[in-house]
């Protein structure tokens, strides 16, 4: 079964600085993001340091901006 691109829209938009201000226009404080995982954690499974590797660079500050998956924290 083949997923409409329908269902996508918008996603180009969701990136880390449209987050952040998004959850500031909505009065959220303390907003920290933190990246988990540089790419789909199923390709490293298998292999332990190589998993470890990628969630280490998912949270490089410059890294997280591209992360697979995102951990977000705030406080209202």
């Amino acid at each position: 079964m083949f997923l409409d691109w329908k269902q996508e829209i918008g996603i180009i938009q969701i990136n880390y600085f449209n987050i952040m201000r998004k959850l500031k226009l909505a009065g959220f404080e303390d907003v920290k993001i933190s990246g988990l995982f540089l790419l789909p954690p199923m390709l490293f499974n298998k292999i332990n340091w190589l998993n470890k590797l990628n969630i280490f660079l998912g949270n490089i500050p410059l890294l997280k901006l591209f992360a697979f998956r995102c951990i977000i924290t705030a406080t209202k």
